[in-house]
């Protein structure tokens, strides 16, 4: 039997090998159909968060709970605050991150100059920088509220 141009034997491992032009033949056939559906999950998955954060979304102003980078810190809340908002959007909503869930009250106009707040409630045995767990913000700025367990600064 005279072997094909597309395919030939291993002798060393004793198994079949295939050429390039083969492989691709086989490549085209059995992922050309499947590409739109490939293509759908990779935009799928480019819609979900990063891995361990957690995002909320009023109109375009953000809140998302993630892993801290602040020495300490356990997790860290970080808001932008966009000029979308309206009294409609006043509303708690629960951020789930590293083995946290806190809740985040959204204030619009919390202030006499328009600022919007959010105020979170961090679980039993967690406190926030700033203390007051509450951040205010004027429109188009952005900030953080950092969340430390009481165990690791000594309370």
């Amino acid at each position: 039997m005279t072997p094909s141009p597309h395919h030939g034997h291993d002798a060393l491992i004793g198994r079949p090998t295939v050429s390039a032009t083969a492989a691709a033949g086989m490549l085209r056939r059995s992922l050309l159909p499947r590409l739109p559906h490939l293509a759908a999950g990779l935009v799928l998955a480019a819609s979900f968060p990063a891995w361990g954060q957690d995002t909320h979304s009023l109109n375009g102003t953000t809140v998302t709970i993630r892993p801290s980078e602040r020495a300490g810190a356990i997790a860290q809340i970080d808001y932008s605050n966009k000029p979308v908002n309206g009294p409609a959007d006043e509303i708690s909503f629960d951020l789930i991150c590293c083995d946290l869930t806190v809740v985040v009250v959204f204030d619009w106009n919390a202030d006499a100059l328009g600022s919007d707040a959010i105020a979170v409630t961090p679980p039993e045995g967690v406190t926030c920088l700033p203390v007051s767990c509450i951040l205010t913000l004027p429109e188009g700025e952005a900030g953080t509220v950092w969340l430390f367990s009481l165990d690791g600064v000594g309370m």
